[in-house]
């Protein structure tokens, strides 16, 4: 558009020369000039908007490839749940408002088994698996973590304790009706959970917080699996 500009404003000089100039030496100087001033003009605009477009692209490529690092930083390349370290920024802004924070860990039954006796191949079919039902389950301001080998971290605040038990329990049947579809027979997938419900919360506590879920998840595992322990911070 500057090019088209300057050429147009250029024929507009051209014209007004021959009309109003009657010296033939200053007329052909004048429209000399004009062009080379123009042409060198063209030149620069040509190189400036192709450098400034080069840089732009350079910066917008820059800006995505700076947007999947950041993505793949935060999350688990397997489940695509988001992994342990953005789990911490996250619940360090958490705020209650007079609500219940449930801070609930899940580990897979049997998984050693599972791989030792059906592969790996089944083992990571079963974590997306759950992976998927967590996504499926909870809500859009729920915290999905995947937090090393078969255990999941789930972060969520609800309006009662009752709330994050019923939804904590609704996963897990809806884990039993889940199968792994890799093999000619289906493999079945169960697993228990920890639940800790605080009524105030404190990120300063943190890893106490989730120390106490590991614990009620160590209770479910010992009572047999396939089952929920909850144990209550007023």
């Amino acid at each position: 558009h500057g090019v088209f500009g300057a050429g147009f404003s250029h024929l507009i000089f051209i014209m007004g020369q021959f009309k109003y100039q009657t010296n033939p030496d200053i007329l052909a100087a004048n429209i000399i000039n004009a062009s080379l001033v123009v042409v060198c003009a063209s030149i620069l605009s040509y190189f400036f908007y192709h450098n400034y477009a080069t840089l732009t692209l350079k910066s917008l490529e820059l800006e995505e490839s700076t947007k999947k690092l950041r993505i793949l930083s935060i999350t688990d390349p397997l489940t695509g749940l988001f992994n342990r370290r953005h789990f911490y920024s996250q619940a360090e802004q958490v705020k209650l408002n007079q609500q219940v924070c449930g801070i609930i860990l899940f580990d897979l039954d049997a998984f050693k088994s599972i791989n030792d006796t059906y592969g790996h191949v089944v083992g990571d079919e079963m974590l997306v698996l759950f992976s998927s039902l967590l996504q499926a389950k909870t809500k859009a301001d729920d915290f999905a973590v995947r937090w090393g080998g078969e255990e999941f971290l789930l972060l969520l605040m609800r309006d009662s304790a009752e709330e994050i038990e019923k939804d904590v329990q609704e996963i897990l049947l809806a884990c039993e009706e889940t199968y792994s579809t890799t093999l000619s027979r289906p493999v079945k997938l169960t697993a228990s959970a920890g639940v800790l419900l605080c009524h105030s919360y404190n990120y300063n506590h943190i890893d106490d917080y989730v120390s106490d879920a590991d614990e009620a998840l160590y209770q479910s595992k010992e009572a047999g699996g396939n089952r929920s322990t909850i144990v209550e911070k007023k």
